[in-house]
């Protein structure tokens, strides 16, 4: 990325000393460029197709293209072939049912051996799509011939639901499954199978070292380095293990006529935890975390095509992008330094700045307490960039939240170390953590951006890391000491002085505080305690959907480019983010009740989508304006915010809600949640988040 000139230069390394030039993010290349550039140097056709597979207008204009009937139940799974012209779902009425997706026909119909719901099926690859895999609620798997229809390979080793199967893209035999009996089993068809009260093939045990209640909900496998294996589980934290070095094992019941049935299996397993048959050494786990120590379960992971990101969509709260090379663990409060900045003059000569956003602590702080802007001018912001930011500045004063949002993420896009935008941006978030991060982001591009540094403090109270936000405060006021003239800031002292007295939700503090919030802190190993610690953050964050009441709901990339990120909604509709951005591209109502599944054409344009209904949508660019649903900016913004609401209320109280037993206002199971709360900028919506 090219710096652009300004008035400071890079002159020195030297400690001490700060130098910021402002990188401007490259920009999007149109159709006309794509294709004059694939004439004159591009080499391989294939950069051309995977650049040209997903354009904004074709998003703009999605809309149904068919519907697929022949299933008597909810559509629970929905997967491509590795071609994208064949299509398989798998529903509540026990049937697989192979489509032809470009003729919209019906192939065939499989009846399986399941009596449960079915809530995953799989091509195996290089099996000329002959060979399916299956994983239903009756503890069931099942490998399938298409062409005879007859089950070549049953399992019933699970003792609990089987949730999620993930395959290997290089091997036709090779398979695993995730069952909310807490394990990840691996099967090879090339094997002989025979199940027995004592599964040996055991890869995964999370009961191990999560405790008796973990559950695993979802599994994938990287796309170019098929040794990694991602595994989303009950609990906030998503894992990926390396199985090179894992050897199966086997849960080892005692004979007799004790552990029969899949209840006294479970018993058994999950309260005989043996540390001597542990599988994993502690080198071959990484843990990715969203620091939201809550009841959550993760229900979907997908890998982008490059295998450099994990997107997980998390029940309970929102989607998450992490990057599994560059991840970082959290960072905890320190004592920045101060620095200094060498500025050329016209006569050549360079002079040392001390910095404080230029504007004497006296001044500051006169201007904080009117809500003014401050930001340094050694930070010369392009004019592009400059309206966006006075367009969120008003945004954000007409309380329009959402739109002053989205325009800092497209100005933080354009150029992305202006420190104003990130401080300005932590003040429209209504997720605590989300408004941290930016806060040390602005932190770090300007040491003494005093805005970022007084919500800083606020957000580490507001998520209970009480000695780093006193910490914070204290060291705030030795470096300016005319803050104790601001009022906010005799406000934020007593919070801070006094965090027994306040009652705020605390999404990162003890066990027991923890339990109080829903989130039961269970037995855990030492091995699973090191594994946390040294948990890594997320990347970027999508909000807008609501994930709450099934746990099968997915999230995936679109297009081989995995410029865009779609996933559904307890509200029925499907929500399309960008994905550089994180802004809300569209709002299309997709099912009567719940979208759950939703699946990306692996060559062209085009997403399949399924849910509660028992039909099976194709979405594709179409040319009359009537099949368009243009969802409205205002109800885009208001269905996001109801989503919010119902994700920040308890479940019980969602029920009552429905059954109508609870009047208007009325909130009997209110779980907490934090949010930024009341800035010295202006007002904030409770509720309000990222994308929101």
């Amino acid at each position: 990325m090219n710096a652009e000139n300004g008035p400071r230069e890079h002159l020195s390394n030297s400690p001490g000393v700060s130098l910021h030039r402002t990188r401007k993010r490259k920009k999007y290349e149109n159709f006309i460029h794509l294709l004059r550039n694939r004439e004159l140097q591009e080499k391989d056709w294939r950069i051309f197709s995977k650049k040209t597979q997903i354009s904004p207008s074709a998003i703009e204009r999605l809309g149904v293209i068919d519907e697929l009937q022949g299933h008597c139940g909810c559509v629970n799974c929905i997967e491509f072939n590795e071609s994208g012209d064949l299509l398989l779902s798998g529903s509540d009425d026990f049937k697989i049912i192979l489509w032809n997706v470009h003729r919209k026909k019906l192939l065939r119909s499989l009846s399986t051996g399941h009596r449960g719901n079915i809530f995953s099926v799989k091509f195996l690859p290089h099996t000329n799509d002959n060979l399916i895999v299956s994983g239903a609620g009756d503890h069931r798997l099942e490998v399938r011939e298409i062409s005879s229809g007859e089950a070549t390979q049953v399992c019933t080793c699970h003792s609990e639901r089987v949730k999620r199967i993930a395959t290997v893209s290089s091997s036709p035999s090779l398979f695993f499954s995730a069952s909310e009996d807490g394990t990840i089993m691996q099967f090879d068809t090339r094997t002989k199978h025979s199940c027995t009260s004592q599964p040996n093939n055991i890869l995964i045990n999370l009961k191990q070292h999560a405790g008796r209640f973990a559950e695993c909900k979802c599994v994938t496998v990287h796309p170019l380095r098929p040794e990694l294996i991602a595994v989303g589980a009950s609990d906030p934290y998503i894992r990926v293990y390396d199985r090179r070095m894992i050897n199966l094992t086997s849960i080892q019941y005692p004979p007799g006529a004790s552990v029969r049935s899949s209840w006294d299996r479970w018993n058994y397993a999950t309260s005989k935890l043996d540390s001597s048959i542990d599988n994993i050494p502690p080198w071959l786990c990484s843990v990715l975390c969203t620091r939201k120590y809550r009841s959550l379960a993760t229900t979907y992971l997908s890998y982008d095509a490059d295998g450099t990101h994990l997107l997980a969509n998390l029940g309970g709260d929102h989607i998450y992008l992490f990057d599994t090379l560059n991840a970082k663990v959290p960072k905890e409060y320190t004592k920045p330094l101060r620095t200094a900045y060498l500025v050329a003059q016209p006569n050549g000569v360079c002079n040392i700045v001390d910095p404080t956003n230029g504007y004497s602590s006296q001044s500051l702080f006169c201007q904080e307490e009117t809500g003014g802007n401050t930001y340094s001018p050694l930070d010369e912001i392009p004019p592009e960039v400059e309206a966006l930011r006075l367009k969120a500045h008003d945004a954000f004063n007409k309380q329009e939240y959402t739109t002053a949002l989205e325009l800092y993420n497209s100005a933080i896009q354009c150029y992305d170390n202006i420190a104003v935008l990130y401080s300005a941006r932590a003040a429209t978030d209504g997720d605590i953590y989300a408004a941290l991060r930016d806060c040390n982001k602005a932190i770090d591009l300007d040491p003494d951006h005093v805005k970022a540094k007084f919500r800083q403090v606020k957000c580490l109270e507001l998520l209970g890391r009480n000695e780093e936000s006193h910490q914070c405060l204290f060291d705030l006021i030795d470096e300016y000491p005319q803050i104790e003239l601001s009022g906010s800031w005799l406000k934020l002292r007593d919070k801070v002085s006094n965090p027994a007295t306040n009652n705020h939700n605390n999404t990162e503090g003890s066990d027991s505080e923890r339990e109080d919030e829903g989130f039961i802190a269970p037995s855990i190993t030492d091995k699973e305690k090191l594994w946390r610690e040294n948990a890594k953050d997320y990347e970027k964050v999508f909000c807008g959907h609501c994930n709450t009441t099934t746990d099968i709901k997915e999230a995936v990339f679109i297009g081989r480019n995995c410029d865009l990120i779609a996933a559904g909604s307890d509200d029925g509709n499907l929500f399309i983010w960008d994905r550089k951005t994180t802004n809300l591209v569209r709002v299309i109502e997709a099912d009567k009740s719940i979208v759950n599944c939703v699946q990306s054409h692996p060559s062209v344009c085009m997403l399949a989508t399924s849910g509660i209904e028992t039909v099976v949508k194709l979405w594709g660019p179409v040319g009359k304006e009537e099949d368009i649903d243009h969802t409205s900016s205002e109800k885009v913004l208001k269905i996001t915010h109801e989503n919010q609401q119902r994700m920040s209320t308890d479940p019980m109280e969602m029920m009552f809600l429905q059954m109508g037993d609870i009047m208007d206002g009325g909130h009997i199971f209110a779980r907490r949640r934090g949010d930024v709360g009341h800035d010295f900028e202006g007002p904030h919506l409770s509720g309000q988040c990222r994308q929101a």
